[in-house]
């Protein structure tokens, strides 16, 4: 299983631990996938719960990182973040 938990501190001054435990043994035993189809779908399923758990008390959240380097479709659309100069 994988357990994704968050914890956030509650007005009575103690704190609530929020977690969603999910369990992928099904998709990786499911022959007609291909790893790669396994691995994107168990991926995509942990972004969806995060993002539930994010929603439910966004105040908490603050992401530093620039997780999307690229477009899904490099040269079409915006520019995603700004260059970095060097």
């Amino acid at each position: 299983p994988i357990i994704i938990f968050t914890m956030e501190y509650t007005l009575e001054g103690k704190y609530r631990i929020n977690m969603i435990a999910r369990d992928y043994n099904q998709t990786y035993s499911d022959e007609a996938k291909s790893d790669e189809q396994k691995v994107f779908l168990v991926a995509e399923q942990i972004a969806k719960d995060f993002e539930q758990l994010i929603l439910k008390a966004p105040a908490g959240w603050l992401w530093f990182h620039r997780r999307w380097k690229t477009a899904a479709n490099p040269g079409e659309g915006k520019q995603i973040y700004s260059k970095r100069k060097k």
